[in-house]
C-alpha cells in the first residue's frame, strides 16, 4: 500500500468486571476491527505509549502525522460508525 494514508486506533474502556479493548485499521473507505474482553484493570501507576519504535527497534516503516493520545470522556471510539464520524475529512 506504498503512498496511502490509513487510521489506526486502539482504545480501552473500564467496566465493573474488567474492560473492553477495541482497536480499528481504517483503509480509505474499508475498516477492521478487533474487540476483545480484559479481565484485568488497567495499571493505574504509569502509561506506556509508543509510536512506532520499541526499546530502540524500528517497528515502523513509513510516516506518521497527526499523533493523538486521549484520555477521559470521549476518548473512547465505539464501533465502526464513530470511528467513520471522526475521520471524515481527515483522510485522502
Amino acid at each position: 500500500m506504498e503512498g496511502a494514508w490509513n487510521y489506526i486506533s486502539f482504545g480501552y474502556k473500564r467496566r465493573k468486571d474488567g474492560g473492553t479493548a477495541r482497536g480499528f485499521i481504517q483503509f480509505s473507505d474499508r475498516i477492521a476491527e478487533l474487540v476483545f474482553d480484559v479481565t484485568h484493570d488497567l495499571i493505574s501507576d504509569y502509561v506506556e505509549f509508543f509510536i512506532g519504535r520499541e526499546h530502540g527497534m524500528s517497528l515502523f516503516n513509513g510516516y506518521m502525522a497527526h499523533i493523538e493520545m486521549q484520555v477521559g470522556p470521549g476518548a473512547y471510539i465505539d464501533g465502526p460508525a464513530e470511528l467513520k464520524l471522526r475521520t471524515q475529512g481527515s483522510l485522502p
